[in-house]
């Protein structure tokens, strides 16, 4: 029965002593033309767009956990406008206390 106290003490102290208790959540943004924040940086591909989002992430101290890059052809806006839609959609996980930032650069929350 000791052996039973001492196990759960020591779970509930791991549990308690964890610092980093991070809410993540994922946010989603459509690429737009040339609106995009992170466009002062060359995006043609995915690899640069990468690039790209990780950079300006970094320099606005938001730490990403994941990002996705995909086309929905749904997506495209066929006009030449800066704000039109390329059709290409930008997946970021991160912790949600930067909630507020980037709502501002369009990206929206996925519940």
């Amino acid at each position: 029965m000791s052996k039973l106290f001492v196990i759960c003490g020591i779970i509930i102290l791991s549990l308690s002593c964890s610092k980093d208790i991070v809410d993540k959540h994922w946010y989603f943004c459509e690429e737009t033309k040339c609106a995009d924040p992170w466009h002062s940086y060359f995006t043609i591909n995915d690899d640069d767009l990468f690039y790209a989002i990780n950079k300006y992430m970094n320099e606005q101290q938001i730490e990403i956990s994941d990002i996705e890059i995909g086309f929905d052809s749904v997506l495209v806006q066929l006009c030449k406008s800066c704000s039109c839609r390329t059709g290409r959609y930008i997946k970021i996980e991160t912790d949600s206390k930067h909630d507020s930032t980037l709502r501002e650069i369009g990206f929206s929350k996925i519940d």
